[in-house]
């Protein structure tokens, strides 16, 4: 319905998980399976087939996922550091027993894999026209960036350079997977 009232515009996705890891929330989109995929390309052919153009935005939740969804599915909840939302955030994880931890190095070097793995599956498979990777509103990337939920003390961590870091490598991952225009 947008892309018929839209012709030659942009649609952009809702937040869509690269995997299952990035964090779980009920019924969110991912596109990390070959069905999942194939589903997104009908998408994307019905709003081609309207002379407009579709991107879809990835994120990975960080420390904002749920913590249950994530344990009923046998995955950790991981941040930056282990530093909780709030109290209520806090008390839930460990209700749930999966508290949150600090992500390890070859975690976060598995997560611009991941990143690149999924640009490449978006464009080459289910057709997009671009990617957006979400680096906003405390979700992972940006939990790097903040001084308030990354305290680390390792090259992801402190200064800002290091902060900045992780997105950094996401963005040039993504550009080595399909290219920068």
């Amino acid at each position: 319905q947008r892309a018929k009232n839209n012709k030659g515009g942009l649609l952009i996705t809702e937040a869509t998980a690269p995997s299952f890891e990035f964090g779980l929330y009920s019924n969110f989109p991912m596109i990390k399976t070959d069905q999942q995929v194939m589903a997104w390309k009908k998408i994307v052919d019905s709003v081609h087939s309207n002379s407009s153009s579709i991107s879809v935005q990835l994120w990975h939740l960080g420390r904002a996922g749920d913590p249950k969804i994530l344990k009923d599915n046998n995955l950790p909840f991981v941040a930056p550091s282990p530093i909780y939302l709030g109290r209520e955030s806090e008390e839930y994880a460990k209700s749930v027993e999966n508290e949150l931890r600090e992500l390890t190095i070859p975690e976060i070097k598995h997560i611009v894999e991941e990143y690149a793995a999924c640009a490449k599956r978006c464009i080459n498979e289910a057709g997009f026209d671009m990617i957006e990777i979400h680096g906003a509103h405390m979700y992972l990337l940006d939990q790097f960036l903040q001084s308030v939920s990354n305290q680390r003390t390792d090259e992801y961590g402190g200064s800002i350079e290091n902060r900045a870091r992780l997105i950094l490598e996401v963005v040039d991952a993504c550009i080595e997977a399909v290219g920068a225009e």
